[in-house]
């Protein structure tokens, strides 16, 4: 029965999928009558502009508080009839956003064609993690910065200077040959693209960002920190074969053996139960605390739900909730409560 429900839900996402593309070849042909009275575009021509429009689609650059961050997506010179601007061919490439489209239909066509989520809760989880990786991101870089000159103070005041440790970092290349002689080269610039900054700008927050303001290290530690950031390039054609052919199998064959398995369940059930008893905890034999931590699960099974002061007192010690993404987005919610107080 559940196979089947899953194989109703995968035609029907295929078939809504369909209809999407075919809602967007309809607009496209639409848009190209009233460019070119007279002529028709053949569906080849309008699926391949749909393609193109699926390939380029891309969220612009930077996390934005001010206004919604609409998909980007290229578009044909003629497709400029049914957008607000004059000048979109006039660009390096002609491109538009779905906000800047003029009909609310074909706002809702591309929508739909690039898969956008209704659900606001999937729209906050998705910020608020993106937000907690660039913060922990920008203290770890700030703590950096911050040690780094203060060895660079203590090395420049230190007489001995062979028994002094030396920073991580020099802002100049005179700097670095003072500090490092020859061992050392210029770092080269992290998230160029600026795929995680807030705001137009990453420099604030990622001083390895600006190219205009390079700065110097030992090569250990230049490369350690080029390898450990954000990388922007597209993965090459082996290395998306190797995902596809390789990676993706096993860890479908890995999910299967696990998390799909009765067998494994039962057999992990059955062992934490010989493992606890082997150490003197008998299963169902305190049969009162068995009866709390049901009455405290917050479910919406019958007896559940009844002992919400001793599931407070569980989350105020961190004995649940405890994950760490979950601690760092509950943190910043409440930092951005204070800031906005």
């Amino acid at each position: 029965m559940t196979s089947c429900k899953r194989e109703v839900l995968y035609l029907v996402k295929i078939q809504a999928a369909a209809e999407a593309v075919e809602n967007a070849k309809t607009l496209f042909k639409d848009s190209f009558a009233t460019a070119n009275p007279g002529k028709v575009m053949g569906d080849m021509e309008a699926e391949s502009i749909v393609q193109g429009v699926l390939d380029s689609a891309r969220i612009p650059k930077g996390l934005r508080f001010d206004k919604p961050s609409d998909a980007v997506f290229d578009i044909p010179s003629f497709f400029v009839n049914r957008t607000a601007l004059d000048d979109a061919t006039k660009r390096t490439r002609p491109m538009i956003s779905i906000g800047e489209l003029d009909s609310a239909a074909d706002k809702k066509v591309f929508n739909e064609l690039l898969g956008k989520h209704q659900n606001p809760m999937q729209t906050m989880i998705g910020g608020m993690a993106k937000l907690s990786m660039i913060t922990r991101r920008n203290v770890f870089y700030n703590d950096m910065m911050k040690k780094s000159d203060e060895m660079a103070a203590l090395w420049k005041a230190a007489p001995d200077k062979l028994n002094t440790p030396e920073p991580m970092f020099a802002r100049s290349e005179e700097e670095a040959r003072m500090f490092f002689k020859d061992d050392f080269r210029k770092i080269d610039p992290i998230d160029q693209a600026q795929t995680l900054t807030v705001g137009n700008s990453a420099r604030a927050s990622n001083p390895f960002g600006d190219a205009m303001k390079p700065f110097y290290a030992r090569p250990g530690v230049a490369e350690a920190l080029e390898q450990t950031s954000l990388t922007t390039q597209k993965p090459s054609f082996l290395t998306q074969v190797y995902n596809s052919l390789v990676l993706y199998p096993k860890a479908t064959s890995q999910i299967a053996k696990t998390i799909l398995s009765p067998v494994t369940h039962l057999r992990n059930f059955v062992s934490a139960g010989a493992f606890a008893a082997a150490n003197g905890i008998i299963p169902a034999a305190d049969l009162p605390a068995i009866k709390q931590a049901y009455q405290a699960l917050q479910t919406p099974l019958k007896g559940t739900n009844m002992q919400n002061d001793l599931y407070q007192k569980l989350l105020k010690l961190g004995v649940v909730n405890s994950n760490v993404r979950l601690g760092d987005l509950s943190r910043l919610l409440k930092m951005l409560t204070l800031v906005r107080l």
